[in-house]
């Protein structure tokens, strides 16, 4: 079973998933821009693929620095037992052809609202 996701695209670059349900593992992400007829598959990260951005880095000064964000939630436990949502977000970087880790979220910045992204004055937001 598998589906195809669009993720999402900027300036003529688009972004689409290929999601394998019964095994989240085989799931890629590709990147490609039709008007050139070029397309890459991005690197498999550390993380499965879960909740996936696309957008442009234009703080890095490179006009084809497009990335993927992914982020991903753990189940964590604390010392006290107590079990709570770890959100992971990890950034790959066209330009680098890497990905790198962001870092933790506090869980009360996620929630179903997270899987709808856009582009607004060229950051991801959600």
């Amino acid at each position: 079973m598998e589906r195809f996701e669009l993720v999402g695209s900027y300036n003529g670059v688009i972004c689409f998933a290929v999601v394998f349900q019964n095994d989240p593992g085989l799931s890629v992400i590709h990147l490609c821009n039709p008007s050139i007829n070029k397309a890459i598959t991005v690197p498999k990260s550390e993380l499965q693929f879960s909740k996936v951005g696309f957008g442009f880095n234009p703080l890095c000064g490179h006009v084809d620095d497009y990335v993927v964000t992914n982020m991903k939630t753990f189940m964590d436990v604390d010392h006290a037992g107590s079990k709570e949502n770890l959100p992971v977000v990890e950034m790959y970087s066209l330009r680098m052809n890497s990905w790198k880790m962001i870092g933790s979220l506090p869980q009360s910045w996620t929630g179903s609202w997270m899987d709808c992204n856009i582009i607004f004055r060229e950051f991801i937001c959600w």
